[in-house]
This record gives structure tokens, C-alpha cells and sequence, in this order.
């Protein structure tokens, strides 16, 4: 069994059924956690295949397609009043740009192009710009993206007017400590800068 492995489990909660992610790294931790999450069922095994068909139905009944996502990408391009180039490139060449320093824009670099292409292949999501920020905890490379459901954008868009979008962190000095969360952000001479 690859207690490793991150899946989508079913949660119950007033009989009605949501999607989650967890990591169990042990079967103790699954023990511990199956009477208060996993109500109604016996083993890990039966848990998986249920979350992983509700998993499957949900993806199919809600993923938008790349022309879909595209278009929401350029949408949030617009919102977020950076420099013409970015969407211009986004929208005629594909190519995302990256804010670093006081909102200074640059190309992504190769290395940086396959965090993206490794992220958009994992999370199924559309990138449409990265924010490159140095902190005392690490460089820190956040993602902004077009999530794969459509049921969520509504949320995203909101965050974004907000200035404080949900993004994929990935802190390039210490790879484990990578992870979503809100980030506040800014506009600056035509790109973003990261506040917190």
C-alpha cells in the first residue's frame, strides 16, 4: 500500500460528500484519522476507490477546457493592470512573464519554465504569471494560475481584486517548505511585487 501517496478522500459531513487532499505518511496516521474523517468507512482501500470515482466525476463534470482557462488567464492578466507586453505575450506567443524586485519583468528562464510545466502538468492549471521574491526564509518563486475547476474561479477572482490571489509558492532554497496560500500583492511600474 503507498502511504505516500497524496489522494482525493471522501469526506462526509451532514451526508453530503466534498473532496479533500491528505498525505498519510504511516497506516498509525490513517488509523488515527479514519474515525473522525472517514465515517462510513472500514478500510483505506475502500476510501481511495470511493474518493478517487467522486475524484474522477467531479474533474470531468467541472474541468474547463485550455481555450476556457486561456481566456480566464487573459481575463486575470487585465485585472491585475500590468504592462501590455505581458498579456501580449501570454496571448500571442504563450510565454509567461515573471515580476522580480520593484515589479521589474522578465521571461521565465529554463529552469523556472519547467517549475511551471511541472506544476500545470500536476495541479492540471493555466499559469499566466510568476512573482520572484527574495525573503529571509528563501527565494520564493509564486505561482499565480487559472485552477482546474470552474467552481473555484469565482473565488480566485475575488482574492485577486483583493490583491491577496492564492498561489503555489515554491521556495527554491528549501524545496519542502513549498505550498499554496495567500499572498499580498502589488502593482508596480508595469509588473507585481510580493508583499507577504
Amino acid at each position: 500500500m503507498g502511504w505516500q501517496t497524496v489522494y482525493a478522500p471522501l469526506l462526509i459531513g451532514n451526508g453530503e460528500k466534498m473532496i479533500t487532499v491528505k498525505t498519510y505518511n504511516t497506516e498509525a496516521e490513517w488509523n488515527k484519522d479514519i474515525d473522525n474523517v472517514f465515517t462510513g468507512f472500514k478500510t483505506y482501500d475502500e476510501a481511495e476507490k470511493e474518493a478517487n470515482k467522486l475524484a474522477q466525476e467531479k474533474f470531468l463534470t467541472y474541468t474547463p477546457s485550455k481555450e476556457e482557462k486561456r481566456n480566464e488567464a487573459l481575463s486575470r492578466l487585465n485585472m491585475l493592470k500590468l504592462h501590455p507586453n505581458v498579456k501580449n505575450d501570454f496571448k500571442n506567443e504563450g510565454k509567461i512573464n515573471k515580476s522580480e524586485g520593484c515589479g521589474l519583468l522578465f521571461w521565465l528562464d529554463e529552469k523556472e519554465q519547467e517549475y511551471v510545466n511541472e506544476f500545470q502538468d500536476i495541479y492540471c492549471t493555466l499559469v499566466y504569471h510568476v512573482i520572484v521574491t527574495n525573503f529571509q526564509f528563501g527565494k520564493c518563486f509564486s505561482i499565480l494560475y487559472v485552477s482546474a475547476y470552474k467552481d473555484e474561479w469565482e473565488i480566485e477572482i475575488e482574492d485577486l481584486e483583493n490583491n491577496c490571489p492564492i498561489a503555489y509558492v515554491k521556495n527554491l532554497d528549501d524545496p519542502e517548505s513549498s505550498e499554496f496560500g495567500a499572498i499580498k500583492i502589488e502593482s508596480r511600474i508595469g509588473g507585481l511585487v510580493r508583499l507577504s
